[in-house]
């Protein structure tokens, strides 16, 4: 990966997170498009580097809050990982997969964040209702966004040093002029 170009990347998905974002709440939750760049470099970027850009956005993330310096960067670095070790039995240039693999890890992500809210904030007024919603219409926001945003950065992967597909769509095509 270039990490110039991540920087770039990574810049971009910061700003929009914190100026964008808020004005497009959706019932008390905003897209989490840094998670989209975690899932992003986990599909498609090496595993070192992967986790490692994970952990740098993450830590970049915790630095724009209020919380624990440090709980977005494992997270998201965890996140990474998830995505590493299942992305070779998935088709990762499909935008249902970019969609559920964003939305079942977020999922995971934002349960964690919940279940550490709650032990944190004891005094704080949390049903499980509200959390289960908080929790699942974030994921699902969020997901929302995953294929526009991985078909922008895969539209640049000169940028990001990623490598093109070995594969194309197998479907029939004409071969010396014959159908196969």
């Amino acid at each position: 990966m270039r990490w110039l170009g991540f920087a770039f990347c990574a810049l971009l998905v910061l700003i929009a997170r914190s100026a964008l974002a808020p004005r497009l709440e959706l019932f008390g939750t905003r897209p989490d498009w840094v998670f989209v760049f975690v899932i992003f470099l986990g599909l498609y970027t090496r595993r070192s580097d992967a986790v490692i850009g994970a952990w740098i956005l993450g830590a970049c993330a915790d630095l724009m809050t209020l919380e624990r310096l440090g709980f977005l960067a494992l997270s998201y670095g965890f996140a990474a990982y998830l995505v590493v070790t299942v992305r070779e039995y998935l088709f990762r240039y499909h935008w249902q997969t970019q969609f559920l693999i964003t939305l079942i890890v977020g999922l995971l992500t934002r349960l964690v964040w919940g279940i550490y809210r709650l032990a944190m904030y004891p005094d704080a007024v949390w049903t499980v209702w509200t959390m289960a919603a908080e929790v699942i219409v974030g994921a699902v926001y969020t997901a929302a966004f995953a294929p526009p945003i991985h078909k922008l950065f895969l539209a640049m992967p000169r940028l990001l040093g990623l490598s093109k597909p070995r594969y194309s769509f197998s479907g029939p095509r004409t071969v010396e002029g014959s159908r196969v």
